[in-house]
């Protein structure tokens, strides 16, 4: 007897994809596997160096601003990859004929 909902959690390494191959082998027939990735908020580079003007004097509110787009880029490339990844996860998982 398997488990009917099952929640896998990965960070796009290799390692945490072993716990899919674990997850089928405990899935009944028609389990539901829930596929979810956390994304860890990174200190942003502008923060840093805001944090740093403390030290080392007043800090220039247009290299601030240039420092907060350039995080915020990073930001959604980084969600864009980890959610590309989800979905390729997930079409492996529905073409081998479960539910995610």
């Amino acid at each position: 007897m398997g488990y009917k909902n099952i929640l896998v959690t990965l960070d796009g390494s290799l390692l945490a994809e072993q716990s899919l191959r674990h997850a089928v082998r405990l899935a009944e027939p028609r389990a539901v596997i829930h596929v979810l990735s956390i994304v860890n908020e990174p200190v942003s580079v502008a923060a840093a160096v805001a944090r740093s003007g403390a030290y080392l004097g007043p800090l220039d509110s247009g290299l601030l601003a240039s420092l907060q787009d350039r995080d915020a880029e990073e930001d959604a490339h980084l969600m864009r990859n980890r959610h590309g990844y989800l979905e390729q996860v997930t079409a492996e998982l529905a073409e081998a004929g479960y539910t995610v």
